[in-house]
């Protein structure tokens, strides 16, 4: 019998190649550059294929979730056994850009994604953090020794209009990557 995580994750692979091609449509190899990089740096492009673009996914089954809880997203913040979690990976620094979906139980297409950057997600954090004294968003247990902490796209969007690159089914928030 499969893991918890192991139907998780079988379960969220199903939509990868969605996820492949939107990121592909959303986080081109170049952004335009800046009237001032053009006008002072003879430059028109800049390249953003420096090095690896990391990007995490989650899906979560759609008939489940998706009308109680579109409005927010979940990050692993715990576990009992002491292990790594997602919020301490982001935390340090590891993740380019994440995508959260909605995707239903028999298909591989997403019906709600949302793909944000997580330096605008670390910067907010950390920010939370220092005017709150205490981590940001609550924590609820999964009842499987993790615990995740919930936080509302318009709490960050509020302050951070470059906060999400791309969503379905509203279609592109920015189109600069750099919120230039």
């Amino acid at each position: 019998m499969p893991s918890v995580y192991e139907s998780n994750r079988e379960f969220s692979d199903r939509f990868l190649p969605e996820i492949l091609q939107i990121v592909k449509d959303c986080i081109p190899p170049y952004i335009i550059a800046s009237p001032d990089d053009d006008r002072y740096r003879a430059t028109d492009l800049i390249s953003v294929k420096a090095g690896p673009i990391r990007i995490a996914a989650r899906v979560r089954r759609a008939e489940e979730y998706e009308s109680t809880y579109k409005h927010q997203f979940t990050i692993r913040s715990r576990r009992d056994d002491g292990g790594e979690t997602e919020l301490a990976k982001i935390g340090s620094g590891w993740g380019d850009y994440f995508i959260y979906g909605f995707g239903p139980s028999g298909g591989d297409k997403l019906c709600r994604w949302t793909l944000c950057r997580l330096d605008v997600f670390r910067a907010w954090h950390r920010k939370q953090w220092l005017t709150l004294g205490r981590t940001p968003g609550p924590e609820i247990s999964n009842g499987d020794g993790t615990y995740f902490r919930w936080y509302r796209w318009d709490d960050i969007l509020s302050g951070h209009p470059d906060f999400v690159v791309a969503a379905f089914p509203r279609r592109i928030i920015q189109t600069s990557l750099f919120g230039a």
